[in-house]
């Protein structure tokens, strides 16, 4: 929710559009809507955090260790960073072909 910008909708939608919001959060505790994974350590997890709700429960706390790494990039600087290797890769093309 802290994440959830302002709504932005007519006055006549401002309604509806908070009946669907308490939907979804009910939804959001249905197990047929949930999927969960247990990692082990070294496990990687990448998803796009625009696309897929995600949250975390509970761990086993027997060891008394946690460690978790996060890392987020913006999906503009992905496609900035391919298409940059896309153009290098066609200059060596270039320059081998000449």
């Amino acid at each position: 929710d802290f994440l959830r910008g302002p709504l932005q909708a007519p006055f006549e939608e401002v309604e509806p559009a908070y009946e669907a919001l308490m939907t979804l959060q009910r939804m959001l505790h249905e197990p047929a809507f949930t999927i969960r994974f247990t990692y082990r350590p070294g496990d990687l997890v990448i998803f796009d955090n625009r696309r897929l709700l995600h949250a975390r429960d509970a761990f086993e706390g027997a060891s008394g260790h946690r460690w978790l790494q996060g890392c987020y990039m913006e999906r503009d600087e992905i496609r900035s960073r391919y298409r940059m290797v896309l153009r290098a890769r066609r200059q060596r093309q270039v320059t081998a072909e000449a």
